[in-house]
């Protein structure tokens, strides 16, 4: 067991450093959008409408990089338990911690590589972002039916296959 905490605490403490490394990585947007020159009077409307468009782009890029680094904190604290897990049995573990560890590490590639990409190909790295918040959020149901009943399981799955439907009828009309 002293094996085990000592491996926890040094994983803990690196995953703390990869957190930190990655969060001041990212440039911090600008306080306010840059004000385009002075239109003449017949492109008012349009130069109000593309500073609240800019508005809306600084928005969104501050709530991608929340959902960033949410998922990344829950990439690395999971993968962190399910080693711990791992190391702390003897025996095999159960198949549905192999689909677990697979989803995690889903997510955390494409946010990996989203984040390296995003200059270059921006639309590319937004879809891994989306990507991402699924594999993690398909983890999260993973990992909170593995404890429960068949039944409890039905229901779970059910709730995760409205949602992902709800998702895609809202995003298509």
């Amino acid at each position: 067991m002293d094996v085990a905490n000592l491996f926890k605490n040094l994983v803990v403490s690196v995953t703390n450093l990869m957190l930190q490394l990655w969060c001041t990585s990212d440039p911090p947007p600008p306080a306010t959008p840059p004000r385009p020159p002075s239109p003449p009077p017949s492109t008012a409307l349009d130069s109000e409408e593309q500073v609240a468009a800019t508005s809306v782009v600084f928005a969104h890029a501050q709530k991608n990089l929340d959902w960033t680094k949410i998922v990344l904190g829950f990439c690395l604290s999971s993968a962190v338990d399910i080693a711990l897990q791992s190391v702390q049995t003897q025996s095999q573990l159960p198949p549905i911690f192999h689909w677990l560890s697979l989803a995690i590490s889903f997510a955390f590639a494409s946010l990996f590589v989203a984040k390296f990409i995003s200059w270059k190909f921006p639309i590319p790295a937004q879809m891994l972002e989306h990507a991402a918040v699924f594999f993690a959020a398909t983890a999260y149901f993973v990992a909170v039916t593995i404890p429960f009943p068949m039944s409890l399981k039905c229901i779970s799955w059910a709730v995760y296959v409205v949602s992902l439907l709800a998702i895609l009828i809202c995003n298509r009309f």
